[in-house]
């Protein structure tokens, strides 16, 4: 059995570390340089959501997809009116610059609930009757659009109950098929 020399072992596994380190350099940059080009197209496709825009209709639909935008950007709650304020429109907008006028230092909260009182449906419309009494009188599509935004504001009503009133609603010759 030949061995090398200990100076040839020694110099052949110190080519090897050096390999190595060289290697693990390599593998260290590129991993550094692949993250920073996912964190630059994870930053690219967050400023790529646009925030929505408000003309005074559907307010808690708005305010549903404004704070989803919140929470999707991480917004601070100090900025939150004013990039709101930024994307309302018409009598929308008109109303938010008188109400900026008289009041101060407002949150979040006290804004979406004065946009609704201004631009929401009366505090006597009664959502859970009317989903109750909805019935198909046109299509099917109009039908179930006017059920989920009816459902959209009801609270407490089970799955079950929002099934069955759905199909309760529905024309004789349909709900008898769905049925």
């Amino acid at each position: 059995m030949t061995s090398n020399p200990p100076s040839t072992r020694s110099t052949a596994n110190d080519d090897r570390i050096a390999a190595l380190e060289v290697s693990d350099h390599s593998i260290r940059r590129q991993i550094k340089v692949q993250g920073e080009e996912f964190a630059k197209e994870f930053t690219d496709i967050k400023e790529s959501v646009d925030f929505p825009q408000f003309n005074g209709e559907d307010p808690t639909g708005w305010i549903y997809k404004a704070e989803k935008f919140f929470r999707y950007q991480r917004t601070e709650n100090s900025e939150k009116i004013t990039l709101a304020s930024f994307h309302l429109l018409d009598d929308a907008l008109q109303w938010y610059q008188w109400f900026e006028k008289t009041r101060t230092d407002v949150s979040w909260e006290e804004f979406t609930r004065a946009l609704c009182v201004r631009f929401g449906p009366s505090n006597y419309e009664d959502f859970d009757e009317a989903l109750a009494k909805l019935h198909q009188t046109s299509t099917v599509r109009e039908y179930q659009e006017n059920f989920e935004r009816l459902a959209a504001r009801v609270q407490d009503w089970p799955g079950k109950a929002l099934v069955g009133g759905y199909i309760g609603g529905l024309r004789e010759e349909i709900h008898a098929k769905v049925k």
